[in-house]
C-alpha cells in the first residue's frame, strides 16, 4: 500500500560557512490514510573529495580503534 505524504528537512550554512542542521521535521499526510512514521538522522555526509573534510572538534581525543590490536589512538592531525 503507498501513502501520499510530503517531507521537509531544512540544512543551512551560517554566514561564515558553519553547517546548522535545523531539525524541523514536517511529515505531512496529503491523502488522509493513517501511516507510521519514523526518522532517523544518517552520521555521514557525501563528499566530493575526502581530502578536502577536516574534523577539528576531534582532534587529540582518543578512541577505540576499529580493528585489531584494539588500542586506543588519539587523532593527532584535522584532515580526516
Amino acid at each position: 500500500m503507498t501513502y501520499r505524504f510530503e517531507f521537509r528537512l531544512r540544512v543551512a550554512l551560517g554566514p561564515k560557512g558553519d553547517l546548522f542542521l535545523t531539525s524541523r521535521i514536517r511529515n505531512t499526510n496529503t491523502d488522509g490514510k493513517p501511516f507510521s512514521f519514523t526518522f532517523a538522522y544518517h552520521t555521514y555526509f557525501s563528499v566530493s573529495d575526502i581530502r578536502c573534510v577536516y574534523a577539528l572538534q576531534f582532534l587529540f581525543l582518543p578512541f577505540l580503534s576499529f580493528f585489531p590490536p584494539w588500542i586506543f589512538q588519539a587523532q593527532t592531525s584535522p584532515r580526516v
